[in-house]
């Protein structure tokens, strides 16, 4: 008998008011929260049911052989994105917020404290910038060119970086918060260009599963030789499952050396038992849920640029390829020096700032990943705030 149909976004305000999650536990009873990358979505029946299965038998010791969650994301990459990749050559993380800084860290102890700059492309995910000084590294910046229109990469900008010393790119891809995803032309040329200047690249592809229906996404890793020469991998179930409760990452390199020592195959433990439960029964068993998700999250994209045309026609906005994030331009609503506090204090809609992206005040990075009928709620509470101003 066919499981039945249920909508992953048909869930109550009520109900999501009831979550102890960052999303909805750190704002006031009502605000309508827009910000952290949290989906308010119900779980994916099969993740559900084999949580469920853990805690029936008290199953929440240390999280122990991690093959079958390692199984089941090489069989999704294989299948999805026509990645075969080899599975002894990937290592378990916590998240790849640790992945990233130990990778770093190490990378850096081998090139040198001389070498320790890293190239990022703001607009871009705010924790890169957390990430970097805590990994010893120094951050470089090379803004994406056009945001307004999802970005490109500044490959001059890239190589006047690299010829400066430094030696490491920290990839965002699908990129967050534009939510562009590049084609393989423009990462092939950025691999040739880290190739020819010795520099590794690290893709973060947490948001890659979400990428929407009609678009290509291409794993870094088979964009081509050069690509797969300087690139270490990293990735997790978190984002596009709504886990990121539950914690497992995955990196995968075909490089050296990429980690300390104490980094063996069988050194999980920072990794948690019910991030690879979970992480197992999304891959393998919750693809369904995922193409709902990536449908209504594409239908999201259109619904609010048709909402903003309709209402808010001065806000800059490019509809994302991938994911669950909006990055608008509000500079010409007139909300004031912090545009992010006003829609807070005045239309209690709590959205995420610029700055913390590495834009400015003029942007705000919006959390598509709802109901439409919260999509419609959001640009309503916008709308009300502008035209009380004026």
């Amino acid at each position: 008998m066919p499981t039945p149909h249920h909508d992953p976004f048909d869930i109550s305000l009520a109900e999501l008011r009831r979550r102890s999650s960052a999303k909805w536990s750190l704002v006031e009873p009502d605000v309508l929260p827009a910000w952290v990358a949290e989906m308010d979505v119900r779980l994916a029946p099969a993740v559900a049911k084999a949580l469920h299965a853990a805690i029936d038998i008290s199953d929440s010791g240390y999280a122990g052989d991690a093959s079958a969650a390692l199984s089941a994301m090489v069989d999704f990459h294989r299948d999805r994105f026509g990645w075969s990749m080899d599975g002894s050559r990937v290592r378990v993380f916590s998240d790849v917020h640790v992945a990233a800084v130990i990778i770093v860290r190490h990378l850096i102890e081998q090139l040198g404290p001389e070498n320790n700059g890293v190239i990022i492309t703001p607009p871009v995910y705010n924790s890169f910038y957390t990430w970097m000084p805590e990994a010893g590294a120094r951050v470089v910046e090379v803004p994406l060119i056009e945001p307004e229109r999802g970005g490109r990469f500044d490959l001059a900008g890239f190589e006047a970086a690299m010829v400066a010393g430094a030696k490491i790119l920290l990839l965002s891809s699908p990129h967050n918060p534009t939510g562009r995803v590049f084609t393989r032309d423009e990462l092939a040329e950025l691999a040739a260009l880290a190739h020819r200047h010795g520099v590794i690249v690290i893709a973060d592809e947490i948001h890659a599963p979400l990428t929407f229906p009609n678009t290509e996404f291409v794993p870094w890793m088979t964009v081509s030789p050069e690509a797969r020469e300087v690139g270490i991998w990293v990735g997790s179930a978190s984002k596009s499952w709504n886990l990121a409760g539950f914690k497992a990452a995955f990196v995968y390199t075909e490089r050296e050396n990429v980690y300390p020592a104490d980094r063996t195959p069988e050194n999980t433990w920072g990794a948690g038992l019910f991030g690879l439960i979970s992480a197992e029964a999304a891959y393998r068993d919750s693809r369904d849920w995922l193409d709902d998700v990536r449908a209504g999250l594409a239908k999201n994209a259109t619904l609010l640029g048709r909402l903003l045309g309709e209402h808010l026609p001065e806000v800059g906005y490019h509809p994302p390829e991938a994911s669950y994030l909006a990055w608008l331009n509000v500079a010409a609503l007139d909300l004031g020096p912090n545009p992010t506090q006003t829609l807070l204090d005045e239309g209690r809609i709590f959205v995420s700032p610029g700055p913390i992206f590495g834009a400015s005040t003029d942007w705000i990075r919006l959390n598509i990943g709802t109901s439409p009928t919260h999509v419609r709620e959001y640009v309503a509470r916008i709308a009300a705030v502008v035209a009380n101003r004026r």
